[in-house]
C-alpha cells in the first residue's frame, strides 16, 4: 500500500486566479477562486485509488463497497447519528421555529439538513498545501453568487433540479435580440452541449431569478449573454459573462 496519504511532504498544489472583491466591505481587496475546480465522481476517486494511490484490490469491489458504506452511512445519519469519518464528520440538525413546545415538525417549516465539520488529520492535510497565485482577473461585469433558494446545501454552489436558483452579481441582466441574449448552462467536461434556460423568473442587473435545466452532466459554469451595459444605450455588441465557480445538481 503507498503511503501517499501519510507523507508530510507538500505533495499537493493548485493553482488560483484572484478576482475583484465586489462584496460590501471589500474594496481594494481579491478573493481567490480554484482553477481546477471540478467535482469528481466515486468511480474516478477509485481510479485514482489505483493510479496514484497505490490501491491493490479490485476497482470494481472498491467501487461497490464505498457505495454501500455511504448508503449505510446516510441511512444512519436519517436515524439521528452522527458519522466521524476519521478526516471529518457529519451529523443532522433541524433548522426553523417552533413557536410552542407542542408544535408538530412541519417538513416546510423546519428543514433537515446536514453539517460537515474537519477534523484534525483533514487540517494537517491542508497544511502541506502549496498555492500558486495564476494572475488577477478584472472585468465590468461578473457573476459572484449562485444558490439553490429552496434548500440549504453545505456546498453554496449545489441544487436541486426542479429548484428555483438564484444568480447575483453586476451588469447581469439579459437584455438584447433573444435569439442571442439569454442564460445558459454549460457542462465542462463538454461545452459544446450547452444548454439555453427557458424559464427566467425575474432578471435584474444584478440578480436572476431561474430555474436551471439538465444539461446531462452533474457540473455546470453558468454563461450570460447579454447587451446589458447599466447605462442608458445597450452594448453593440453582446457580451459573454461567465461564472468562475462550477454549480452542481445534486
Amino acid at each position: 500500500m503507498s503511503n501517499l496519504y501519510e507523507s508530510t511532504a507538500p505533495l499537493h498544489g493548485f493553482e488560483v486566479q484572484l478576482y475583484q472583491n465586489h462584496l460590501q466591505g471589500g474594496e481594494n481587496t481579491f478573493v481567490a477562486r480554484n482553477t481546477k475546480e471540478k467535482t469528481l465522481n466515486i468511480d474516478e476517486i477509485c481510479g485514482s485509488m489505483r493510479v496514484r494511490g497505490g490501491y491493490e484490490g479490485s476497482i470494481e469491489d472498491a467501487n461497490k463497497t464505498i457505495r454501500h458504506f455511504l448508503k449505510e452511512a446516510m441511512f444512519l445519519l436519517c436515524d439521528g447519528y452522527s458519522v466521524n469519518l476519521d478526516w471529518y464528520t457529519i451529523s443532522v440538525h433541524v433548522s426553523g421555529l417552533f413557536h410552542g413546545v407542542n408544535e408538530p415538525f412541519d417538513p416546510k417549516k423546519h428543514k433537515v439538513g446536514f453539517s460537515f465539520h474537519t477534523l484534525k488529520a483533514m487540517r494537517e492535510q491542508a497544511s502541506h498545501i502549496t498555492i500558486k497565485v495564476n494572475g488577477h482577473i478584472e472585468d465590468a461585469a461578473y457573476i459572484t453568487e449562485f444558490r439553490d433558494m429552496e434548500e440549504q446545501h453545505m456546498h453554496p454552489n449545489m441544487y436541486d433540479q426542479g429548484h428555483v436558483c438564484e444568480i447575483v452579481g453586476q451588469r447581469i441582466k439579459i437584455d438584447g435580440p433573444s435569439a442571442e441574449a439569454g442564460l445558459w448552462m454549460v457542462p465542462v467536461l463538454d461545452p459544446a452541449q450547452r444548454v439555453k434556460v427557458t424559464r427566467i423568473i425575474s432578471n435584474a442587473p444584478s440578480r436572476i431569478e431561474f430555474m436551471p435545466v439538465n444539461t446531462n452532466h452533474a457540473d455546470n459554469r453558468l454563461e450570460i449573454r447579454t447587451r446589458f451595459s447599466g447605462a442608458g444605450n445597450p452594448l453593440a455588441q453582446t457580451r459573454t459573462i461567465t461564472s468562475n465557480f462550477i454549480v452542481s445538481t445534486v
